[in-house]
């Protein structure tokens, strides 16, 4: 990853890091241990990796310590990950689309457009919606009408917004993202289902990150929230009346039951299941694949279907592969117990 060239202060700076080698060093790339060049940094994240560092061409690594007998230069950082993401981001910074409202856009009139916005050919803006400045809504992207979007989102090809939404500053919403579609509601008459009329809305709070293919439906009365700073995955299911915490993780095709309530920091993890009106308490952690049908309390890790504590799904993962032979085993000593038993009958 090529980009504009840097002294490694300067990165290290920006990283919140020091260097121990060559602060006056030039960098003018960020790559991984194995293909990086005489001028790129590169990153260490796991000192599982460091023997790879001897035959790097790195000029400079990013790592929370300087390793032993390796002639580089290094970038100290507490968190080697986090120094990293900064790194991508300086090294691969793309510009945004020029401000301005293309032509081939539909804008409707009573909608206020912020300053310095970019409405890019075949985005449309409903009635009476409002745009904050500098945000960007890529073509194809959909803002209802009574919507607000707020200061610096990016609505991304295909993003939709639908009627009386609230988005926060600095969202993102990825490709083909909907946000507000119809909750999942109906009412049984003998054999036929009734719709249930969804006329709640959702709100999404300051840097949350919406991931491409991801739906989060509007409430059928109330609100669906998503707390400030959340990240969710792609092709994950928000359902109706959900409310998260701040910077929770929702990793893809996970999916959230109606009237589910996460604490902050909670994680749920890939193809993970919510039932509907669960609390999860903050910083819990809900493993891949699980289906939890019970509340989840704080800091408290689950697994398995049904969720479990995930100390006690490992070990019984362990015993799993072993249930043939106890299977086999136990036939055998009821067969022998049945035995004796009929001899002490026999007396």
């Amino acid at each position: 990853m090529r980009g504009k060239e840097t002294t490694l202060e300067e990165l290290a700076r920006e990283l919140g890091g020091r260097v121990e080698g060559d602060p006056l060093a030039v960098v003018r790339g960020l790559n991984t241990l194995t293909d990086a060049l005489e001028d790129e940094v590169t990153f260490l994240t796991d000192i599982k990796y460091k023997g790879l560092l001897k035959d790097s061409k790195a000029l400079a690594v990013i790592a929370d310590r300087a390793v032993r007998g390796v002639d580089k230069s290094f970038i100290i950082t507490e968190n080697p990950s986090l120094g990293y993401a900064k790194a991508v981001a300086h090294f691969a910074a793309k510009p945004l689309p020029e401000p301005g409202l293309s032509p081939r856009a539909e804008v409707a009139g009573s909608a206020k457009i912020g300053r310095d916005v970019a409405v890019m050919p075949f985005a449309y803006v409903g009635e009476r919606a409002v745009i904050g400045d500098f945000c960007v809504l890529y073509p194809h992207t959909y803002v209802g009408r009574d919507s607000s979007v707020g200061e610096g989102t990016i609505l991304f090809p295909g993003a939709v917004v639908m009627d009386e939404v609230k988005i926060g500053r600095n969202v993102v919403l990825h490709p083909n993202a909907v946000v507000g579609s119809d909750g999942f509601g109906y009412a049984r008459d003998k054999e036929v289902y009734v719709k249930i009329p969804q006329v709640g809305t959702v709100e999404i709070e300051d840097g949350v990150e919406v991931g491409a293919g991801t739906t989060i439906d509007r409430a059928s009365l109330g609100v669906t929230r998503l707390g400030r700073g959340t990240k969710i995955d792609n092709l994950v299911q928000v359902a109706h009346n959900v409310v998260t915490g701040e910077n929770c993780i929702l990793v893809g095709q996970c999916g959230l039951s109606g009237s589910v309530t996460l604490g902050k920091n909670v994680i749920v993890a890939g193809q993970a299941g919510v039932a509907q009106r669960l609390s999860i308490g903050d910083f819990a952690v809900i493993a891949p694949k699980a289906g939890v049908a019970k509340p989840v309390a704080r800091g408290q890790q689950v697994a398995g279907v049904p969720a479990i504590d995930a100390r006690v799904h490992l070990k019984a993962l362990t015993v799993f592969k072993d249930l043939p032979e106890l299977k086999r085993a136990l036939r055998s000593l009821r067969k022998k117990v049945e035995q004796l038993r009929k001899k002490v009958d026999e007396g």
